[in-house]
C-alpha cells in the first residue's frame, strides 16, 4: 500500500535531517526550478518541502545503507557479496547482479559490511529503457551513480537486477505512480484527503491543509467540484 512506504525524499527546510516522507504526510505537488532549466517535482509535507534527489550528494548523506565507495558510484552495502583484490586494486561483487565495482584503498580500510542494515525506503522513478513509472524499493538497488537525463542535466541514477531507474522528475509521472493526487490548478496535484478547506476570496480561491500552514491555489471551477466534499468558506 502506498499509504504504509516511506518514500526517500531531499528535505528543502534547514534544520530538517528527515529524508523521506509517508502520503500520509503528502498535501500538495508542484514544479520547481531549482537550477535553470532544470524543473522538477516539489512535495508540499506536513513534515516540510522535499524535493527528488538531484546529486550522489544527496543520496550520500540521506542513504546509510549506501556507501560512496568512489567519487562516481556509492553502493548498497547490503547487497555486496564479497570484495576482492585484483591487479588493479579492489573491486566490490554483488550478490543479485553480475556487477563488479573498485573500492579506493580509503573506503576498503574503513568500510563495515558487518554493522549493514536493509534499507526499508522506496523511491519513485522510472525505468530507463521502457519509461514505466515505478515505486522502487531501494533495498533492490545495487548502485547509485549520475545519469544524462533527455533534457540535459544529470541526476542519480538507481541500478538493479531488473533494470536501469532514474527518479521521476515530471508531474504526468507523479500522477501515473499515485493516482489519488488530483489536478486543482495548473500546475498543482493535491492529495484531497488531506484538504481542510477551501477559501474563496476577492483574489482568488485558497485551499488550507489539516496539520499544516501551507495553502495553495485552486482553479474556480474545481473548487466549485469540491461543494459538499470540504467545507467552502467565503472572506471579503
Amino acid at each position: 500500500m502506498h499509504y504504509m512506504k516511506s518514500y526517500f525524499s531531499v528535505p528543502l527546510d534547514e534544520g530538517n535531517d528527515d529524508f523521506s516522507f509517508t502520503v500520509n504526510d503528502l498535501l500538495f505537488v508542484q514544479n520547481w526550478n531549482p537550477f535553470k532549466k532544470v524543473e522538477v517535482p516539489r512535495y508540499f509535507t506536513k513534515k516540510g518541502l522535499y524535493t527528488v534527489p538531484l546529486s550522489l550528494e544527496n543520496c550520500d548523506e540521506g542513504l546509510q545503507s549506501f556507501e560512496l565507495v568512489q567519487p562516481w558510484h556509492l553502493v548498497n552495502k547490503a547487497l555486496i557479496a564479497k570484495i576482492e583484490s585484483e591487479n588493479y586494486g579492489h573491486m566490490i561483487s554483488f550478490k543479485s547482479i553480475d556487477l563488479k565495482i573498485s573500492i579506493s584503498n580509503a573506503k576498503y580500510e574503513i568500510i563495515d559490511l558487518v554493522n549493514t542494515t536493509e534499507e526499508t525506503r522506496h523511491v519513485f522513478a522510472v525505468e530507463v529503457e521502457t519509461r514505466k513509472v515505478v515505486v522502487l524499493a531501494l533495498k533492490d538497488v545495487c548502485v547509485i551513480e549520475l545519469f544524462d537525463t533527455k533534457n540535459g542535466y544529470r541526476v542519480p541514477s538507481f541500478l538493479t537486477h531488473l533494470g536501469l531507474y532514474e527518479p521521476g522528475l515530471t508531474l504526468r509521472q507523479c500522477k501515473d505512480v499515485f493516482p489519488f493526487l488530483t489536478q486543482i490548478d495548473s500546475g498543482v496535484l493535491a492529495n484531497v484527503e488531506n484538504i481542510k478547506q477551501i477559501e474563496i476570496t476577492p483574489y482568488g480561491q485558497v485551499v488550507h491543509f489539516y496539520d499544516s500552514e501551507y495553502t495553495t491555489s485552486i482553479g474556480k471551477t474545481m473548487a466549485k467540484r469540491f461543494r459538499g466534499i470540504v467545507p467552502i468558506i467565503e472572506t471579503r
